[in-house]
């Protein structure tokens, strides 16, 4: 994408180009999805002793192996992990608090409504790979079963000891998942929507990925629904000449290792905050132990980009739709209404990603690749169907039949006209004839 902006530094690829999906990876996952279809929990098996090297003798992660994992979580990682939950929790049951089931009488013997209903088997994905992802584990978990959801399958892969994370083991049980699979990548996934013996198919799938693992969604959305296509993290800062450059570099780098593909960009209406924040980065690659990763994101992709003011530096905001927006600005609260586009927003320089990567309470799953413009993150919601109902008395159908059967003989729909003429008590099929029928004088 090229906006007009003012660049004090360029990325090297364009930050905000949708990554395609090489012919490698998409036929490479079209295999696995079969295989794993045709096989099942073989298929899962073998592509676990070839892709992590670790042999099972089931997917399922065993009682014996949950409790051996979780012995091996100390007291104060337990503490730490407690209290992310609770705080992801208390925002999860507020969230299920704010939809509301109704009814409503609409005319004279016409009553509609809508109810909640949680979707009944809802599975997680949680990366395993260099990086442990502790907190996905709690953000994929916690929504459904806040919601209520009936079965919450984790698939997660194995570490070099054959088991998952103790950490994302402990955390995943008690967010409240019923069944841990040591499963990763593209199979993982095809497991979990198509189901084999050992995993109960479930309805929709949870959770961030690598390439294949979003590809592996990708080409299983329609067999079982999914909350959104994750890609590469993105941040973007908005920043006016009073933020602070070392604050603001250090948000950048957080994001900026989690993969070289990450994209860090800062619009800023300063010069010398933008010069600044290029200086702060340099140095403080120096002293970060992920720097080889944050160091490419950011020569690759990351920008700094003058704006001419803040409205500006808005329309850019709302046009990019970054994943994870930061404002560091003197009034940053002045702008919540007119920044729209966003997978979560941040206001104030105090208001670090990275607490909510982590615990604030919102959840970290999020659009990227400028689909904010039309999803939001995942959430409670995404788990909780709002399913309408209606109910009509022959008062009502009295008053709908006419406007019903009209309306279906100009759509040329007869079965529909039928459908609705027949209804009405002194109508009969013999005697159908749609031009006939009058409508009501309001």
């Amino acid at each position: 994408m090229n906006l007009p902006m003012e660049y004090l530094k360029r990325a090297r690829e364009d930050p905000l180009e949708t990554p395609t999906v090489s012919a490698d990876v998409r036929e490479t996952v079209e295999d696995i999805i079969e295989a794993v279809r045709s096989d099942g929990d073989n298929a899962v098996l073998d592509y676990t002793r070839r892709f992590d090297d670790i042999s099972r003798d089931q997917n399922q992660l065993t009682k014996e192996e949950r409790s051996d994992a979780i012995g091996r979580v100390s007291e104060e990682e337990k503490r730490i992990i407690d209290h992310s939950l609770d705080r992801i929790q208390t925002f999860a049951e507020a969230q299920l608090e704010s939809i509301n089931e109704f009814e409503m009488s609409l005319g004279d013997g016409v009553v509609l409504g809508q109810k909640l209903v949680p979707i009944e088997r809802v599975g997680s994905y949680v990366p395993g790979g260099e990086y442990p992802l502790l907190s996905s584990a709690l953000m994929t978990v916690v929504p459904p079963a806040v919601a209520g959801v009936e079965r919450i399958v984790v698939s997660t892969p194995p570490q070099e000891d054959g088991l998952p994370h103790p950490a994302v083991v402990y955390g995943a049980m008690e967010a409240g998942a019923d069944e841990i699979f040591v499963m990763g990548g593209a199979q993982a996934v095809a497991a979990m929507a198509h189901g084999t013996d050992e995993v109960t198919a479930v309805d929709k799938l949870l959770g961030p990925g690598n390439a294949f693992v979003t590809e592996a969604k990708r080409q299983l959305f329609g067999t079982v629904g999914i909350d959104l296509l994750a890609g590469p993290s993105e941040i973007l800062v908005l920043a006016d000449d009073t933020a602070d450059a070392e604050l603001i570099a250090a948000d950048l780098l957080a994001q900026a290792e989690h993969d070289t593909s990450a994209r860090p960009l800062l619009v800023t209406t300063s010069t010398a905050i933008g010069e600044a924040v290029i200086g702060e980065v340099e140095d403080q690659l120096g002293n970060l132990e992920t720097a080889e990763i944050a160091r490419d994101a950011w020569e690759q992709m990351g920008i700094v980009a003058l704006a001419e003011n803040m409205d500006e530096a808005v329309t850019i905001a709302n046009e990019l739709a970054v994943e994870h927006v930061e404002v560091h600005t003197e009034a940053p609260r002045e702008l919540l209404d007119d920044l729209r586009n966003f997978g979560t927003l941040f206001l104030g320089e105090n208001t670090a990603n990275v607490f909510s990567d982590k615990l604030i309470g919102t959840n970290h799953t999020l659009p990227t690749q400028r689909s904010a413009r039309h999803t939001n993150g995942l959430s409670v919601h995404a788990v909780v169907k709002k399913q309408t109902y209606q109910e009509v008395s022959d008062e009502g159908v009295s008053d709908l039949e006419p406007w019903a059967t009209r309306q279906s003989t100009i759509e040329r729909l007869d079965g529909h006209a039928k459908s609705s003429f027949v209804r009405s008590q002194s109508n009969t099929l013999p005697s159908y004839e749609a031009s006939e029928t009058e409508l009501p004088n309001e």
